[in-house]
């Protein structure tokens, strides 16, 4: 019984901490960086994306078409991909 109970609340604990608080984040914004695109839909809550973008090989592909649109994109909840050292406002 205790086993069923520790199971129920390691699984509920580990789907809060890694899906639940990432998209609590994201719209709480608390660094300000959602008013840029992102490079993708889940760059803004998981640095996993980014990461198969790298594993596939074609990383600098994607922010090139990214970087075409906009000179500040995001790449990750806590990181941006400038293409222009004049977009870098100090």
């Amino acid at each position: 019984m205790y086993g069923i109970l520790l199971f129920g609340a390691t699984t509920l604990l580990l789907t809060v901490y890694f899906i639940i608080w990432p998209i609590v984040e994201y719209f709480r914004d608390p660094k300000g960086l959602r008013r840029y695109p992102n490079l993708n839909i889940l760059s803004g809550i998981t640095d996993l994306s980014f990461c198969y973008e790298a594993h596939k090989g074609f990383r600098s592909e994607a922010l090139l078409k990214a970087h075409q649109t906009s000179p500040v994109v995001r790449i990750g909840p806590n990181s941006l991909s400038y293409s222009d050292i004049s977009a870098i406002k100090v």
